[in-house]
């Protein structure tokens, strides 16, 4: 069952609901729905290593290794003692803006290197694409 606790009578719904199940002892699963995210934002994560790359010579998947390392509490999992980097399709809409950032501001401080926004990129998006064979 899928609610918005922002929403009254979903509230209601979910109250009554979860008076039955605590009535019949049951065993529940309660999570919060967080947005995973967006295709946009993928896609543009992959236009600013793709620039980053360039620069420096790393490829897209040793950078993503590179930023794990930077951000393990977003980037990373462990499973049986071992750390393993999480992909990025497994990634909120706030944690993939704060790779995004981490990877902008990274560019800028330490190389110099300017990465366009999302919205610089989508209004130049033809000549930067040229530019970095994207």
């Amino acid at each position: 069952m899928k609610l918005d606790l922002s929403n009254h009578i979903d509230i209601q719904r979910a109250e009554t609901y979860l008076k039955k199940l605590i009535e019949e002892g049951s065993k529940i699963e309660l999570k919060k729905f967080v947005k995973k995210r967006t295709l946009a934002q993928n896609g543009y994560l992959h236009v600013c290593l793709t620039i980053f790359s360039q620069e420096t010579g790393f490829t897209v998947n040793e950078l993503k290794d590179i930023f794990a390392e930077r951000l393990p509490d977003i980037l990373t999992y462990t499973k049986s003692g071992h750390v393993f980097r999480k992909s990025t399709s497994d990634l909120t809409t706030k944690e993939m803006t704060e790779l995004i950032d981490l990877i902008r501001s990274t560019a800028n401080e330490n190389l110099g290197v300017y990465i366009p926004t999302s919205e610089e990129y989508l209004t130049n998006k033809f000549e930067i694409d040229r530019q970095y064979g994207i």
